[in-house]
């Protein structure tokens, strides 16, 4: 058993970790303000990997940092039922925002809040009885989390021999309201490339898709797509929290599914697909859950195995079926579906299993898979922003935070030989 730290940054990434902790919460027997109330010991078991437990009380507190320069989204969670879940002190913001300006982030307010952030982590490391790593959940096309988030991983990379993952949220290349979003991403993705283990991509669009054209919600809210994430989260974190002999832990999961070092974002998929207010009526037998876990249309992003490859997959089961049962369904699908793998790679899948299902439901399972279908957003990213940078527009928003235009040639060139990256593969 070993601890992980998440920090989340930015009103995204705080939104999705306040329901993320709301979703394990439950599932560990905890209540809002993180006290003790479960009846079973599988909840306690091995709780320790997301909670820190109170000295000498049945309390536990959140092994969690919650950032951001503007205040209004921590406010909100120092006000709600979750508020002694977080220890103040982790909480941590300024009054300003960065405006979706990536070097807001980075260069300007990064100098004032990241000593508060960096001794935050320290302490947090040092309570830890066997520390694995860190889990960064932000937006790369806002200011914070793709500002912020780009000089944190340069400062965990320089003080931390760890493992560094990272769920990031990428905002709508057609319909986003923030415009600066193709310059953040261009800038966010260079670091993301060099300073994680790997990086988890979620994309808004196939979220909005999945709750439209999979749940049928006519105006989905911000609570069904943070149930949504939290759910495939809470599925792949599972065999770190619940025992399992199938059971697989932090290291394992980036070791066996980035096999090239630079290529290391990965696609999660969730089945079954449920809204936060919506039930289960349908019990779904295993074959059925493994045949929508790999359904294009249940992740989280866009994926195409029919013109792209896959580099590494991971199954991840939860509920009552038998580990032999799990095994057959992914060796089965393997041999029948070789194609969709690149050459040269493992032709399987990683295995993860608890036997805990999540609360309502009797089993689930989620995918995550390493496809170069990446490639397709860094060319969208690529598009969008060549037609902003060519007019300059917005430019002066970002030189007047003291960044150099050149950095974005050489930021972008980073992306072209990324793209060229995943290009050689599908060659292969």
């Amino acid at each position: 058993m070993g601890e992980i730290i998440q920090i989340h940054l930015g009103n995204c990434g705080n939104q999705i970790g306040s329901s993320f902790y709301e979703y394990i919460s439950d599932e560990h027997g905890l209540d809002p303000q993180g006290n003790y109330i479960g009846e079973s010991f599988l909840q306690r078991e091995k709780i320790n990997v997301f909670f820190q437990p109170e000295i000498a009380s049945s309390k536990y507190s959140a092994r969690a940092l919650l950032v951001d320069l503007d205040s209004s989204t921590l406010d909100s969670i120092r006000t709600s039922s979750q508020a002694k879940l977080f220890r103040p002190e982790n909480i941590i913001n300024m009054k300003n925002g960065a405006n979706n300006v990536w070097p807001k982030g980075y260069y300007t307010d990064s100098w004032t809040i990241m000593k508060k952030i960096v001794d935050q982590m320290r302490k947090e490391v040092e309570i830890c009885d066997n520390f694995r790593g860190f889990q960064v959940i932000s937006s790369i096309s806002a200011g914070t989390g793709g500002g912020i988030l780009c000089k944190l991983l340069e400062t965990i990379n320089e003080e931390y021999k760890t493992i560094v993952s990272t769920v990031s949220i990428m905002s709508s290349q057609q319909n986003s309201e923030n415009s600066l979003a193709a310059y953040n991403n261009i800038l966010s993705i260079p670091t993301l490339q060099e300073k994680p283990d790997q990086c988890i991509m979620i994309d808004n669009d196939s979220l909005y898709s999945l709750c439209e054209n999979v749940l049928f919600l006519e105006n989905a809210s911000f609570l069904d797509i943070n149930h949504i994430v939290a759910g495939a989260l809470g599925i792949l974190t599972a065999p770190l929290r619940f025992l399992s002999p199938l059971s697989t832990d932090f290291q394992s999961m980036v070791m066996n599914l980035n096999p090239f070092e630079k290529l290391h974002f990965l696609s999660l998929s969730l089945a079954p697909l449920a809204a936060k207010l919506t039930p289960q009526f349908k019990i779904l037998s295993p074959f059925e859950i493994f045949q929508q876990m790999n359904q294009p249309s249940n992740f989280l992003s866009n994926i195409d195995f029919k013109t792209e490859k896959t580099l590494a997959a991971g199954a991840f089961f939860r509920g009552h079926m038998g580990d032999r049962e799990v095994e057959l369904l992914c060796s089965r699908y393997s041999e029948k579906n070789a194609e969709i793998f690149a050459k040269g790679v493992r032709q399987g899948f990683l295995l993860g299993h608890s036997a805990v299902p999540p609360k309502g439901m009797k089993l689930a399972g989620s995918c995550l898979i390493n496809n170069t279908c990446f490639r397709s957003y860094l060319k969208e990213m690529k598009v969008k922003y060549e037609k902003l940078s060519k007019k300059k527009s917005f430019m002066h928003w970002f030189t007047g935070e003291g960044m150099d235009e050149l950095e974005f040639v050489e930021k972008a060139g980073t992306v072209d030989d990324l793209i060229g990256e995943y290009e050689k593969i599908i060659g292969n």
